[in-house]
């Protein structure tokens, strides 16, 4: 791929979003605008709009900023459209993704007054004036169009239970991987650090993209995988924890496992996401244990194992390698 192809497949990749937020108040739906306080656009009212950070789709990012601007949590999503715009202080064009997100209207609206200092429900006869730009206007004619007057499309809505899946930790994000996040596995994959004791050792692109595929197929048959963990203040994507479904002496054992970058070794933030994932895997899957499967000769792993409350179950063979096999009361 040449380096203009590259480039412009890098600016099909949203960089920003747009949220109409509405609700449904007796025969009426209302939207939300919000209006900006600061130096940049400061006064301007508008709907929830943020930046996509790394490792986020578009879709999970208005959802971000939708609970940041707003803490509210959308019941309904839907993909819109896209809101194109000239930036003239810049002279950039933007194409960025627009969402309507229907919430509950016994919800109540906390705004970050850091972004903005007032919020207004309004019918739509009322938020087409307070609207700045024209672009903005126009989005919401769609809006107004295609999901107040007429019946949304079904293959437009998000599907937020199967599709969006995250834990939190005070230091970390957690989330199932997305076809999308090969680059960054395949980079995690290929440090012969972080695959010292592992079965492929440090993997070329090929063999990046082939254990991917058969994770991400594993969290399609069994709703829980591996989920890529970000570092919240880093705001970067450091390593994965979560659950593995290997076969094991006969039987499919639910295993817990994880990789981080080495440059975040040390912290705590291995210990910190299995335990979020051993309480996922408690509270809403009701497991009762899990296991992981460790080489003998890999001291951290086995000392991240017992500071989790794992003891050995038994010393077995898994494809011709022996290993410890630690078990999680849950």
């Amino acid at each position: 791929m040449s380096l203009m192809e590259q480039e412009y497949v890098r600016s099909l990749k949203p960089s920003c979003v747009a949220v109409f937020v509405l609700r449904r108040v007796a025969e009426r739906v209302e939207c939300l605008l919000l209006r900006r306080t600061g130096l940049y656009l400061d006064g301007v009212w508008q709907m929830v709009t943020g930046k996509v950070e790394e490792g986020e789709t578009a879709w999970e990012a208005a959802l971000r900023e939708l609970k940041e601007e707003t803490g509210l949590h959308a019941e309904e999503l839907y993909t819109e459209g896209v809101e194109t715009f000239y930036m003239f202080p810049l002279d950039r064009m933007y194409s960025n993704p627009l969402f309507v997100a229907f919430v509950s209207p016994e919800a109540e609206v906390c705004i970050d007054e850091n972004e903005h200092d007032q919020f207004e429900w309004l019918p739509f006869d009322q938020v087409k004036s307070r609207l700045a730009f024209m672009t903005q206007k126009e989005c919401l004619r769609r809006v107004e169009q295609y999901y107040i007057n007429e019946t949304p499309s079904p293959h437009e809505q998000i599907d937020l239970k199967k599709a969006y899946f995250s834990l939190e930790t005070p230091r970390l994000r957690l989330r199932h991987f997305w076809r999308s996040d090969i680059e960054w596995m395949s980079e995690l994959l290929a440090d012969p650090q972080v695959m010292e004791y592992s079965l492929s050792g440090a993997c070329d692109l090929v063999k990046s993209r082939e254990i991917f595929s058969w994770l991400m197929s594993q969290t399609e048959e069994y709703g829980m995988g591996l989920c890529a963990v970000f570092h919240k203040e880093k705001k970067r994507f450091i390593g994965f924890c979560g659950i593995f479904w290997p076969k094991l002496d006969g039987q499919i054992e639910t295993e817990l496992g994880f990789r981080f970058s080495p440059e975040y070794w040390g912290q705590g933030l291995a210990k910190e996401s299995a335990q979020a994932v051993m309480q996922y895997m408690r509270d809403e899957r009701d497991t009762k244990q899990l296991v992981s499967m460790i080489d003998p000769k890999n001291s951290r792993s086995i000392r991240l194992a017992e500071s989790l409350g794992g003891k050995v179950l038994r010393e077995t063979e898994y494809k011709g390698l022996p290993i410890v096999v630690y078990g999680y009361d849950l």
